[in-house]
């Protein structure tokens, strides 16, 4: 038997909710859960994220609310599924499951990870 290691409860997002990989934005998905220690989300590419990753955004589609470079490490990565699809030149598209955890926060990051927390989640 497994214990769970997070400390806090894991919670949906609205669906609007989204994270971008720091410096360069080529990592963007939907934001599957999130709680005060990190999140994860989902993209479609077929490359690893790269070890230099330490900032993340979160943001809202069509919405003014934006987090802008919360610190953060990659936990895991890992391929969700792969769909056969004619209309890409590979033949597939692949998604891609990121567990971000959060790293050390000043008291105005941790108090705006928390609005969003109690504003944008599904309980």
């Amino acid at each position: 038997m497994t214990s769970e290691r997070r400390r806090y409860d894991r919670l949906r997002t609205a669906e609007n909710a989204y994270a971008a990989l720091s410096p360069d934005f080529t990592k963007i998905g939907k934001i599957k859960d999130i709680n005060k220690g990190g999140l994860s989300f989902e993209y479609i590419n077929g490359e690893a994220i790269a070890n230099k990753i330490s900032q993340v955004d979160i943001f809202l589609s069509g919405n003014t609310v934006h987090l802008f470079k919360i610190p953060c490490r990659v936990i895991y990565e890992i391929p969700v599924e792969t769909v056969d699809t004619a209309s890409t030149p590979s033949g597939a598209i692949t998604r891609r499951r990121c567990g971000i955890r959060f790293g050390i926060l000043s008291k105005k990051r941790k108090e705006a990870i928390a609005d969003f927390i109690d504003n944008y989640t599904i309980r």
